[in-house]
């Protein structure tokens, strides 16, 4: 799924994160982020989606005071040993993009969907 998310919506570049719900209940933790942004299957239109994360292993969202964690530049987006991770505000380190371990936005997870809303 996510190859399928990255063909369609590459690095979320100008995307804006409305929404970040969080259910992290056992058995299932789950984490469902609203984003609209671009698709680039769909001559670069905007689209309102929902990706959600379930089993959860870790999840950071900080809303700091006076400066804007809603607009992504540009996701980092991986899927390692069963894991996918997404970091929406990673480090740029020279040539290379990694992840951001204190990013304003962050999820791990075993699995990942998609919605078009």
């Amino acid at each position: 799924m996510l190859k399928e998310i990255i063909e369609r919506y590459g690095d979320f570049g100008d995307a804006i994160i409305e929404k970040v719900e969080c259910s992290m209940g056992a058995p299932n933790k789950l984490v469902c982020v609203t984003l609209n942004c671009m698709n680039s299957l769909n001559n670069y239109k905007y689209e309102r989606i929902v990706l959600s994360f379930m089993d959860v292993s870790e999840v950071r969202y900080v809303q700091a005071r006076n400066t804007d964690s809603t607009i992504v530049y540009k996701a980092l987006c991986l899927e390692e040993d069963g894991e996918v991770t997404i970091d929406f505000y990673p480090d740029n380190n020279g040539n290379k993009w990694e992840i951001n371990e204190t990013s304003d936005c962050l999820i791990r997870s075993k699995k990942i969907e998609l919605k078009v809303m």
